[in-house]
């Protein structure tokens, strides 16, 4: 006995496969294409035609580059205020982690008895 997917899958097979031997809705026009002339140019015309477009470099020499202007005065010195907050060590965070975790671990074992 076949299933109900095996019947759907074997119909859309069988016509799909007729749909492409007759051929129904698969002719068309083809697109235009665009073309455009093109001409053989020689060796010595390629060399003129360059010539006339390449600009003439000259015997001046190259401007040399400025160097950007440095500011060379001295930072300010530090203001002698209080130190900001500094942030807890490594050592204290890991220590923090693993309180805020056995703490958890305990509540967890209370809530679940």
């Amino acid at each position: 006995m076949a299933t109900p997917g095996t019947i759907i899958s074997g119909v859309g097979h069988v016509g799909l496969i007729g749909w492409l031997i007759i051929g129904w809705g698969l002719t068309s026009e083809p697109l235009e294409i665009q073309t455009m002339d093109v001409s053989v140019v020689s060796g010595e015309e390629f060399e003129q035609m360059r010539a006339r477009t390449t600009p003439d470099p000259g015997d001046a020499d190259p401007a040399a580059p400025v160097p950007p202007l440095v500011d060379e005065t001295p930072p300010p010195p530090p203001s002698e205020e209080e130190p900001a907050e500094v942030a807890p060590r490594r050592s204290q965070l890991s220590r923090l982690r693993a309180r805020r975790h056995r703490r958890h671990r305990r509540h967890r074992r209370q809530t679940l008895r």
